[in-house]
């Protein structure tokens, strides 16, 4: 639990005063880490283009290919207790290794994700790559992944389709999996009407996908509650608390600039679907 203990005593001080600016000594940064990166990619692959982006960068190699990565997943590595050494190489070596090829459903995952992430994908889908996408709530959108163990990549339809063309079936097991592989989602109080809610961290947001867990009588208990999202918990506020609902929206809209952030508005489940909260 070392990512509970160190990343989210950051989120208890800046609910509990939300007008502080609070920061880690030492903490390691996207850009920390984005320029580690450079610096060790550089020396592995000189002929190869690095361009900086505001959430992670882009290599060119001179054949033409070109390699996305978004850092958030490392700086959630780091700040989980891995070595920032450790974490770039394993980076730098998934980059130069080949790509993953055929998609396998053993590794897959459904996660959550900003619906302006997939500006990305609408990229892609210009030069006829289109990935295995649904719409989910609000700003939210769903996104099938498969996890490469250092960082997810998304299989297009058509790769799945080449070996699994009931994408129906794939999206159904990806979800089961992503459940199976979430554990006991753990519920902490941080302050009078507000809690805090994780599980796998990588993978934490997509407990909203799971029912099972919104019809737990330790969450039932807490009547009618919204949700903030991050990537690595989620924020449960009691709608009946106005002040501790105003406190997380500030919250939500303060950490724009976390790699893990998701969303700044709050959702409410009714009726067994989310909807956004106004």
């Amino acid at each position: 639990m070392l990512k509970v203990a160190s990343r989210w005593l950051a989120v208890a001080v800046l609910i509990l005063a939300p007008h502080v600016v609070f920061a880690k000594p030492g903490a390691t940064t996207l850009d920390d880490l984005r320029q580690r990166f450079i610096q060790q990619f550089e020396q592995s692959a000189p002929e190869a283009a690095v361009t900086p982006m505001s959430d992670g960068l882009v290599v060119t190699f001179d054949d033409g290919r070109e390699f996305r990565l978004y850092l958030d997943r490392a700086v959630s590595r780091v700040e989980a207790g891995e070595p920032a050494e450790v974490v770039v190489d394993s980076i730098v070596a998934s980059t130069l290794a080949p790509d993953p090829g055929a998609f396998d459903p053993s590794r897959a995952f459904i996660l959550v994700r900003p619906v302006e992430f997939m500006t990305f994908a609408e990229g892609e889908a210009a030069r006829g790559m289109e990935f295995v996408s649904r719409p989910f709530v609000g700003d939210l959108t769903l996104l099938l992944a498969e996890d490469m163990v250092d960082r997810f990549v998304y299989p297009t339809s058509e790769v799945v389709a080449e070996t699994h063309p009931d994408l129906d079936a794939v999206w159904r097991d990806a979800l089961a999996r992503t459940h199976d592989a979430q554990g006991e989602a753990a519920l902490e109080t941080i302050d009078p009407g507000i809690w805090l809610m994780t599980a796998r961290w990588d993978i934490a947001s997509s407990l909203l996908l799971d029912g099972a867990v919104w019809g737990r009588p330790d969450v039932i208990a807490l009547g009618e509650i919204a949700v903030g999202v991050f990537r690595d918990a989620l924020i449960v506020v009691q709608t009946d608390q106005p002040r501790a609902v105003a406190q997380i929206r500030r919250f939500l809209q303060n950490m724009r600039s976390d790699p893990n952030y998701q969303s700044d508005l709050l959702f409410v489940r009714r009726g067994g679907a989310w909807q956004v909260y106004e």
